[in-house]
């Protein structure tokens, strides 16, 4: 007597918009890196011969990898390297958002079989777009999905109060955001106290453990700048024993205020810490940031000497990045998570952050895991009372500056007789497992 046919599983065709899962270059964006972690476990737990089960249970019969097509925001089509098998990366490059990028998107979406279709962008980035005949963006994608049965899915940050347009978020069969404050957020906007959204966080990647003090040693030594023109051997180290070095991660952009850094450096060193700060972003900026080292100089403070800047990181380099510093600092105008925060915590380095939007968040929520055993861990930057408004119209508050250098000069004064290190409890590293995120969100995304 023979077996009884088994349903054969339902094929499962994901069409993603997102940054690059692949850089050609030294190290792909913040927004790269989370899908790639997504999508590698969505990959794994769905196929056959998957050496880790991810999801249990995933609803419905599936016993075939899904097939992956990813939009890739920067993928220009060359030298991109490392993409699994089930993966497509189709080049939507740098202007991705120009209408025709869109609707060739669109038009992909609508004739490609896809069952399913994932965002990981800002909602107003997409929201509002309008195209030649009047049509907007996101009631296309509405209708496309409509019309195919495609399940729609929305990973957006929320880094300011929202502010019109954000009509992705509402055309969209789920919305899922970062942190509770984004979903409080986007309540308020759409005027919906019970609106159904979503909240997982940005996952924290293995690789980023506490660095022992043998391996700190060692990577404070590899910092080298330029050494005086006389120098036969051309570099010298930047730091000196006893320096206090602090560790910005973010881009040179607006958002990111990299200036109040540079002027926090000026008032420490006044005030008799000796600190060193090392950028790294680029020295010039077209996002609407600053010209590092012109005002850096206009300062006082000497490149090379008191503070460094260096470019893109290899991912595989940033875990002794972090353990060469003795404090990560943030001086952003506000996040949708923060990445840099917990890799830094995870690596050993306590960290100083603004207290406003996620970054309030995740400080609360590390910190009160961690009271007492390691109280130092994580501090809030107090805000100045006054706004400033960027080229996407929100209102803002910068860190106040004499708190930020009393704050983080009591702190140098703390490490003199103690090399403050913090260990991440269990429950933050479950609480940031990209095997659980991924498996929420492929739950959310199937459902």
């Amino acid at each position: 007597m023979s077996n009884p046919t088994k349903p054969a599983a339902k094929p499962i065709r994901i069409l993603a918009l997102c940054d690059s899962v692949a850089r050609a270059g030294n190290a792909i964006t913040g927004f790269g890196r989370v899908a790639h972690n997504l999508f590698i476990r969505w990959s794994q737990s769905l196929g056959p011969d998957a050496a880790k089960e991810y999801i249990n249970p995933i609803p419905g019969p599936m016993e075939v990898r899904p097939e992956i097509d990813i939009w890739a925001i920067g993928f220009d089509g060359q030298g991109y390297k490392g993409v699994p098998r089930e993966w497509t990366l189709l080049p939507a490059g740098d202007q991705w958002q120009h209408p025709a990028r869109l609707a060739a998107f669109l038009k992909r979406l609508a004739s490609g079989s896809y069952t399913h279709v994932f965002i990981l962008m800002d909602a107003d980035a997409l929201s509002g777009v309008k195209f030649p005949g009047g049509h907007f963006f996101s009631d296309e994608l509405r209708r496309i999905c409509r019309e195919k049965g495609i399940r729609s899915l929305l990973y957006y940050p929320v880094d300011a109060p929202l502010l019109p347009p954000y009509d992705l978020i509402g055309a969209v069969d789920v919305a899922v955001t970062f942190t509770e404050y984004g979903r409080e957020e986007t309540r308020k906007a759409f005027g919906k106290k019970s609106m159904p959204i979503h909240v997982l966080p940005h996952g924290m990647d293995d690789h980023f453990t506490p660095v022992s003090p043998e391996e700190r040693i060692a990577a404070r030594a590899e910092f080298l700048v330029d050494g005086a023109p006389a120098d036969p051997k051309g570099k010298k180290p930047f730091l000196k024993p006893g320096d206090y070095l602090i560790l910005n991660v973010g881009k040179n952009e607006w958002r990111k205020d990299p200036l109040r850094s540079l002027e926090i450096l000026r008032r420490l060193i006044d005030a008799g810490v000796p600190a060193k700060l090392v950028m790294r972003m680029n020295p010039t900026s077209l996002m609407g940031g600053i010209h590092l080292e012109r005002a850096a100089e206009q300062l006082g403070l000497r490149l090379d000497r008191e503070w460094a800047h260096i470019g893109a990181v290899p991912e595989s380099h940033m875990r002794r990045l972090y353990g060469a510093a003795d404090l990560l600092l943030t001086t952003s105008l506000g996040e949708g998570w923060g990445l840099p925060v917990t890799e830094a915590l995870a690596c050993g380095t306590p960290v100083v952050l603004p207290m406003h939007t996620s970054l309030m968040e995740i400080g609360d929520r590390i910190g009160t895991e961690m009271f007492p055993e390691d109280e130092h861990a994580v501090r809030f930057l107090p805000l100045e009372t006054g706004h400033v408004c960027g080229y996407d119209t929100r209102l803002r508050q910068r860190v106040e500056l004499v708190d930020a250098v009393q704050i983080i000069r009591e702190r140098w004064m703390r490490c003199q007789n103690n090399n403050l290190r913090v260990t991440l409890p269990p429950t933050v590293r479950q609480w940031l497992s990209w095997d659980r995120i991924a498996g929420e969100m492929l739950k959310l995304l199937l459902a």
